[in-house]
């Protein structure tokens, strides 16, 4: 509209009016802007442009923000930002422009964007999208995959392979386009035309000359009725008088006539029987469908054990994922509790859980409270140790998480429990310790696969159980492995909470606590990025 405020606004982003920042995104490319309209639009830039950050500060004039968007992503930015307009982008560009938009908190473009995803997205790209859903924790995004896969009877075949949150939604989408069919298969059968009886084939051959005779048959009568019905032009009471006279000529007609017109009678029945037929199985399928999907809704242990088994396919991660999915490597202990000698002290060997498969115990688990602990330590470093794919069989953490846990983690879990409480009070809280630890470690094997909601309660309980034992190193570092996780889980509000609390329990610097979040990044997501250290630094400082 001409004149108005959003017409205005654009008009200055496109002639770079009164700008006072300058962004440069990958390869060099850069865009002038207005501070106050991106404080205006994106959080993000607000708490960027307004803090004492090195973006904050003024240079040369103007504020200076090195991104790591591509050109294109930041022109389709700056674009939302000034006109609230999007361009006809394709998948794999909306689903960039998608990550940008939760990058920088605009919440607008976000919505736009999952939009645009939806309508575009294809059974090939449904693994990426899925991954990009995680990641981003969107609501929208979880909204158009789960329609997308409760009307695609491809993606339905494969089912059960889908991640927890999107077959959770999919089930409820998947029951509303089942009771539309329900309603729609009901109104087709009560329309299901009725078989028409031989007569009416006879009627429709009729010639010129036939019809003639039977409409000065209706005259000769000299009824009142036929009259008036002739006058109405046919439309009430001839077609009676109709019917009652070729009824009459049907009678005179013999066997052999008769019989090809019987004929086309039966295969009409035939028609409408096996259309009814067709349509009531249709609705037992339904009906069966609705009532499956009710049945697993009301057993989310079913749900739950079911879909948290899918395979890698599901979750191979897109370029630039903000947490890659688990692979096979050594880590050489480079992200484990790194503390000083002493009786507060956890030192877990540097090949732990990673390059070393563990060996059973040599004693039977029920030989008492050490044989069951022994056994503990062996399922959860066998559960360390395996792959996503070659974890076994999953099942719901009723005590705890209430997530999808693979069934030996589990296992190990329960062991430690009660073997902790049958143990001698001298021994508790050394045994103690180690469940934290090994709770620690389960947490890691979790995050790094995207089970955020088993990951987070681990890491929370390990760092309980730390402190319970005096163990403050490990307490600080389990809440600070975590706060990383949360932050590139887009969840920045819990993880600046999070990581306050990790900072309040670590005896070390602030320096030394920085440079061991830093160490957790190069572990956790195979480099570090400047943008990354900034985000922690700004939770805090």
């Amino acid at each position: 509209m001409a004149g108005s405020l959003l017409a205005d606004l654009s008009r200055m982003g496109s002639e770079n009016a009164f700008t006072d920042l300058l962004l440069t995104a990958q390869g060099g490319h850069q865009r002038e802007a207005n501070c106050v309209i991106l404080a205006a639009r994106s959080n993000v830039f607000k708490q960027m442009l307004s803090s004492e950050m090195q973006e904050g500060q003024l240079r040369s004039g103007k504020r200076h923000v090195h991104l790591h968007e591509s050109p294109e992503v930041l022109d389709h930015l700056l674009e939302w930002c000034y006109a609230d307009t999007l361009r006809d982008l394709d998948l794999l560009a909306s689903m960039e422009l998608l990550k940008a938009a939760d990058c920088f908190e605009i919440r607008g473009l976000l919505q736009k964007c999952s939009q645009r995803v939806s309508k575009l997205l294809t059974a090939e790209l449904l693994p990426e999208a899925i991954t990009l859903a995680q990641q981003l924790s969107c609501s929208e995004l979880w909204k158009a995959l789960a329609t997308f896969v409760a009307k695609d009877e491809k993606i339905l075949s494969r089912f059960s392979e889908a991640p927890f949150e999107l077959r959770s939604l999919a089930l409820s989408e998947r029951k509303k386009i089942l009771e539309k069919n329900l309603v729609e298969l009901r109104l087709r059968l009560a329309h299901v035309p009725a078989p028409r009886p031989a007569i009416v084939f006879w009627r429709q051959s009729f010639s010129e000359a036939q019809q003639d005779y039977l409409v000065r048959e209706a005259l000769e009568s000299r009824t009142e009725s036929v009259s008036k019905a002739l006058f109405q032009g046919y439309r009430d009471n001839a077609p009676a008088h109709f019917r009652e006279a070729c009824a009459r000529r049907w009678k005179d007609l013999d066997d052999q006539t008769r019989c090809g017109f019987e004929v086309s009678a039966l295969e009409d029945e035939e028609k409408s029987q096996h259309s009814k037929e067709h349509l009531e199985q249709q609705l037992i399928e339904v009906s069966k469908e609705i009532k499956s999907v009710i049945a697993l809704q009301a057993e989310p242990d079913k749900l739950d054990s079911a879909a948290a088994g899918y395979p890698q396919a599901w979750t191979q991660a897109v370029p630039g994922a903000k947490v890659p999915v688990a692979q096979q490597r050594v880590e050489a202990g480079s992200d484990v509790p790194q503390t000083a000698p002493g009786p507060a002290a956890i030192e877990p060997s540097a090949s732990h859980d990673s390059s070393t498969k563990p060996e059973p115990p040599d004693v039977p688990e029920s030989m008492g409270w050490e044989a069951q602990f022994a056994w503990g330590l062996y399922y959860s470093k066998r559960a360390c140790f395996a792959s996503e794919s070659g974890a076994g069989p999953w099942a719901l953490d009723r005590k705890g998480s209430r997530a999808g846990v693979p069934q030996e983690m589990l296992r190990s879990e329960e062991l430690l429990d009660v073997s902790i409480q049958a143990a001698p009070q001298e021994e508790k809280r050394k045994k103690l310790a180690e469940r934290a630890l090994r709770l620690y470690y389960h947490a890691k094997w979790l995050a790094e696969r995207n089970h955020a909601t088993a990951a987070e309660w681990r890491y929370r309980e390990a760092s309980r159980l730390a402190l319970q034992t005096r163990r403050k190193v490990l307490a600080a570092h389990a809440l600070g492995r975590f706060g990383y996780f949360l932050i590139h889980w887009n969840r920045r509000h819990e993880a600046k909470e999070v990581l306050r609390e990790s900072r309040r329990i670590s005896s070390k610097s602030k320096a030394e606590w920085l440079n061991d979040i830093g160490n957790a990044a190069r572990c956790l997501v195979g480099g570090f990025s400047v943008r990354g250290f900034q985000l922690v630094e700004q939770c805090f400082f």
